[in-house]
């Protein structure tokens, strides 16, 4: 099983598993001073492109 970020390959693992495999993204947002990036607006977000298997 070979694992790709951004198109790059990062990682292989010889065996996979006997059953199906699933994605899950954990996401923080942890700025440095939490009240202050409230305050101006800040809105955190997360783009994600594609996800590919086969």
């Amino acid at each position: 099983m070979d694992f790709f970020v951004d198109g790059h390959h990062v990682r292989t693992v010889e065996q996979a598993p006997d059953y199906p495999m699933q994605m899950m993204i954990g996401v923080f947002d942890l700025p440095a001073k939490p009240a202050a990036a409230a305050h101006a607006g800040h809105v955190p977000f997360f783009v994600l492109d594609y996800v590919r298997e086969g």
